[in-house]
């Protein structure tokens, strides 16, 4: 019973590293995708007003909002979006972190021996 609850032991305790680093992946690629959607939208200012422009137009027509309201809606929108595709973008990166390690396992598996016969 010993050998159980300290392999059980183990085995939460790795799970429990495992899901951390597992989150810190995740939301350093989160900042990094985020820096770089923002550090784009910097560069890109003409094409940035333009839809601004065109998203305040639509929030006046569409949402019912007012025309002072109009700009405020829509960078609320661009942050919701932008936040949105880091996130994806963070997860994707890190389903392929996992897809890796996993086919790197699947590959060390073959070269695993058997466990001796008892005769």
């Amino acid at each position: 019973m010993d050998a159980v609850s300290i392999y059980i032991t183990f085995r939460q305790f790795g799970t429990a590293i495992g899901v951390a680093l597992v989150n810190i992946v995740i939301l350093q690629r989160e900042s990094l995708h985020s820096s770089r959607l923002f550090e784009h939208l910097r560069y890109g200012r003409a094409t940035l007003d333009s839809w601004l422009g065109t998203a305040g137009e639509i929030a006046v027509r569409r949402g019912g909002h007012g025309a002072v309201d109009a700009s405020a809606v829509a960078l609320q929108l661009l942050h919701e979006t932008s936040a949105r595709q880091a996130s994806v973008l963070a997860f994707a990166d890190a389903f392929r972190v996992m897809a890796l390690i996993g086919v790197v396992t699947l590959t060390l598996v073959p070269l695993m021996s058997p466990p001796p016969k008892k005769t």
